[in-house]
């Protein structure tokens, strides 16, 4: 009995976020946010997942050329549901996720996931629950966050908001995770804006890696 009750107590520790330990980042999964019939944000001049897909794929040509594994859960105008885009990611094993967005302001917003649960409330069953797979890579989700906001407020000097939320797409993702909402007013998204766009997220996740 002493011997389960010491295995159990072994699993649960090292899946605390005490034990989640970034090295270097080699593979980065992105999901641009929307698709296919699931428009996401539309005005007379962007469709908001035209936009994302963009951005994702110059994300991938510039962490390519850092030598990184990229993929991109969406690489044409496809409507994918969250379970296909979770299913999609966790596959890879990825050390980084960003979801892409667009958002009906002139600022940026970080989301990362949150759990109203404190440490002591926890199960074993939850911590085997699929959507408790983020909970070891959240203070390292938050690090990144930090990071990221830092990166977008310091290239484009707008607000940066960070959000706290228990968003199913980042709480399933088995790796630092963070959903980036970009603006959709006062932008007009040419080329040279979603690589600069691209290109401010790309640094925000290298300044992670080399923190």
């Amino acid at each position: 009995m002493k011997k389960i009750l010491f295995f159990v107590v072994l699993c649960i520790l090292l899946e605390s976020p005490l034990f989640a330990q970034t090295e270097g980042i080699n593979i980065v999964v992105i999901d641009p946010g929307h698709g296919g019939y699931d428009f996401g944000i539309r005005t007379s001049k962007l469709k908001e997942k035209d936009i994302t897909l963009s951005i994702a794929r110059q994300m991938e040509s510039i962490l390519r050329g850092e030598g990184k594994k990229v993929f991109v859960t969406r690489k044409f105008d496809q409507y994918l549901s969250i379970a296909e885009r979770l299913s999609r990611a966790n596959r890879k094993s990825p050390d980084v996720f960003l979801s892409l967005h667009l958002s009906d302001s002139d600022g940026f917003a970080v989301y990362v996931t949150w759990y109203e649960e404190t440490e002591a409330e926890l199960t074993l069953k939850q911590y085997y629950f699929l959507s408790s797979r983020q909970r070891r890579y959240l203070y390292e989700s938050r690090a990144l966050a930090t990071i990221m906001e830092d990166t977008l407020k310091r290239e484009f000097g707008v607000n940066v908001v960070h959000r706290e939320m228990p968003l199913p797409i980042l709480n399933s993702i088995g790796a630092p995770a963070l959903l980036i909402e970009m603006p959709s007013k006062g932008i007009e998204y040419d080329e040279a804006m979603r690589f600069r766009m691209a290109y401010a997220i790309v640094i925000g996740i290298l300044l992670y890696e080399q923190r």
